[in-house]
């Protein structure tokens, strides 16, 4: 996959709105499935850590303690 063209992907779909703690929206979706496609499904901390991504302060505390790495069961 092209680098530049990645970093232009976005979700065009229409997207059911998030309730996180934190403000979330299409672009951090599209954000979080690039993550998923370069660093594989329940990789969390190479999706959080991926500056690219720009999922950091978002992502903070997830997976949360004692939770299982590969659910987004209380995401946020």
């Amino acid at each position: 996959v092209d680098p530049e063209e990645k970093k232009k992907y976005c979700l065009t779909c229409r997207v059911k709105a998030a309730h996180f703690d934190v403000e979330w929206g299409v672009e951090d979706d599209s954000r979080l499935l690039l993550g998923i496609y370069e660093h594989g499904y329940g990789n969390w901390e190479l999706i959080k850590t991926d500056p690219e991504l720009k999922l950091t302060d978002k992502l903070q505390g997830f997976p949360a303690p004692g939770r299982r790495k590969s659910t987004t069961a209380g995401m946020l």
